[in-house]
């Protein structure tokens, strides 16, 4: 089964939480499970710029992360983001 990334956004009138969490990822440690961070980034007329991480959640397959990351609500529904775990 494919790796799965949820973003789950709370918006509020000047900017907009991203909630992440991840399903299904390939276990990539040789001793332990994996440990997963994700960084968002956005493509726009500058370029190719980070928007926030999320802290390393250790040894799971399925993380939950607790650090949201901020955006515009007006980025939220016009630009592409990508999720590289």
């Amino acid at each position: 089964m494919a790796a799965v990334v949820v973003a789950a956004p709370v918006v509020q009138a000047t900017k907009a939480n991203l909630f992440l969490k991840c399903a299904h990822l390939p276990d990539m440690d040789i001793a332990s499970k994996t440990d997963a961070q994700i960084t968002v980034w956005i493509q726009d007329a500058r370029g190719k710029r980070s928007l926030g991480k999320t802290e390393v959640v250790k040894d799971s397959l399925n993380p939950v992360f607790s650090k949201s990351i901020q955006v515009r609500p007006s980025l939220v529904p016009h630009l592409p983001l990508a999720f590289p775990v």
